[in-house]
């Protein structure tokens, strides 16, 4: 199983390589997201993980396979007192998609959200093309929230966002 060799915790400075950088660089990687729009460097990159670091408000962890910096995932927005947060995503290291990876660290995550944030709600929104990301939201038991139509426009297509909430 997959998930015994997967590691979720926060992620630091140290934990930086060029290969995360890459990630942003990849199209398939980014089809979807609008990092697709942006420059990325290594010194971008080390402020982005610093900024979590000094925020109580939000936390990024990195996602390891074994020792292997493969993804991220985010919980941000945090309202305390709403008692809800946002969840972003990213398996940068395509090698891993289709696996389980991102659904188990969606899991892991709302556990964390629960238990150790006392949150009860998470919203997490995506490009209604992006079909992979619909699925795992899914079978996690997300249920859409709400549509954005027309909110994106990727190569000259408009696409909805499709805004999904999860009670926990």
């Amino acid at each position: 199983m997959i998930s015994n060799k997967i590691t979720l915790r926060i992620l630091k400075e140290q934990d930086y390589t060029s290969n995360y950088l890459k990630w942003f660089s990849d199209p398939e990687v980014v089809r979807y997201s609008q990092n697709r729009f942006k420059t990325f460097s290594k010194i971008g990159q080390l402020e982005y993980i610093r900024s979590f670091l000094e925020d109580d408000k939000k936390f990024l962890y990195g996602i390891f396979f074994k020792e292997n910096h493969i993804g991220n995932i985010e919980l941000n927005e945090i309202d305390n007192q709403k008692l809800t947060a946002n969840i972003t995503y990213v398996i940068g290291e395509r090698e891993y998609w289709g696996k389980g990876i991102a659904s188990y660290c969606i899991n892991q995550i709302l556990k964390k959200a629960k238990i150790e944030f006392a949150l009860k709600k998470i919203c997490a929104g995506c490009a209604s093309k992006n079909i992979a990301s619909i699925k795992v939201l899914k079978k996690n038991g997300f249920e859409v929230e709400m549509i954005k139509k027309g909110f994106f426009n990727y190569d000259n297509e408009k696409m909805d966002c499709i805004i999904f909430k999860k009670l926990v």
